[in-house]
């Protein structure tokens, strides 16, 4: 199942990978830092993730009770950083 979520416009998140690089100064108050540091995780190293499969039986469970789920994919990541290229085609 899709990590269901406290953010107000979502239902849920998904991220295929965790991970993204700094690339501007805005990034020093990124949230996804505080995420990083409780998972022991580095920037600029990409962590693939164990919820690969999580949207298919989310979605068939939101088309049995007739709803649309609003899932935030990449919420932790940068979906085209490019040491996620492998995974990409799987994502």
């Amino acid at each position: 199942m899709i990590n269901f979520t406290h953010i107000g416009w979502a239902h849920g998140t998904q991220n295929f990978w965790i991970g993204c690089d700094r690339i501007s100064p805005e990034c020093a108050h990124c949230y996804i830092a505080r995420t990083l540091r409780q998972q022991h995780r580095e920037w600029g190293t990409l962590y693939r993730s164990k919820t690969w499969g999580d949207p298919a039986p989310a979605q068939r469970k939101a088309a049995a009770e007739g709803l649309c789920y609003r899932v935030f994919t990449c919420s932790l990541s940068d979906f085209f950083h490019a040491d996620a290229d492998p995974w990409r085609d799987e994502a």
